[in-house]
């Protein structure tokens, strides 16, 4: 084993829930075996659209980004739509887009070493300064349950604004529903505004140092 441990949201979250998993994903190396990958693959096809979203200003380039993803990707689903995917792209567009001020960073890969030969890797949705000054990072979530994630203390996010520097945090929650749905298009969006104090932050490297310590057992 190299002298330094790279380790991420994924992996702590992977060790800590399953060790047996861990070791075959992170030791071992092992591709599981995923029965039903459409959730997987129409977030990331929405996840590219968001990205180019960003880069580009362009909501039709977005639009185009996610449709082609999504039909090299295959996803086969009759929940999560090419146009439902289409109609998400659109409605977070009117809805988020005018509120995000300054974008800084869209998709960039971070890596810090937050304790001797511990480096820890975040791939960060998105970056911005509010009006205030304030830094801010963004984590894009795609979920047919408004209420899969917990704001605070989440420990991916805790994780993100320790390494970033940023003063706080959102999540956008894109909720996927069918194209025939009656809901209204705001329901499809929660966002959120979070933070975290000093004691967080070091109740998180604690966490990490634990982690750390159960990998080096491997």
């Amino acid at each position: 084993m190299s002298d330094i441990i790279h380790c991420s949201y994924s992996c702590l979250s992977c060790l800590n829930t399953c060790s047996k998993k861990f070791q075959y994903a992170y030791e071992e190396s092992l591709i599981p075996i995923v029965s039903n990958r459409a959730p997987l693959d129409f977030g990331n096809a929405i996840h590219k659209g968001l990205e180019v979203m960003y880069i580009e200003r362009d909501l039709n380039k977005a639009l185009e980004a996610y449709e082609k993803l999504y039909k090299e990707l295959q996803v086969q689903d009759m929940l999560r739509t090419l146009v439902c995917g289409h109609q998400m792209l659109e409605e977070y567009y009117k809805i988020n887009f005018p509120l995000m001020d300054i974008v800084s960073g869209v998709e960039q890969t971070i890596r810090e070493e937050i304790m001797p030969k511990v480096v820890y890797t975040a791939k960060v949705d998105l970056f911005g300064i509010k009006s205030d000054g304030a830094t801010f990072v963004t984590d894009h979530k795609t979920t047919t349950r408004m209420g899969t994630f917990v704001v605070n203390p989440e420990h991916q996010m805790t994780g993100y604004l320790y390494i970033t520097g940023a003063k706080i945090g959102y999540y956008n929650f894109l909720g996927v529903y069918a194209a025939s749905s009656k809901k209204k298009s705001a329901d499809k969006f929660a966002r959120y505004e979070t933070s975290r104090s000093e004691k967080d932050f070091a109740d998180w490297k604690e966490f990490v140092k634990d982690s750390v310590e159960r990998i080096k057992g491997y």
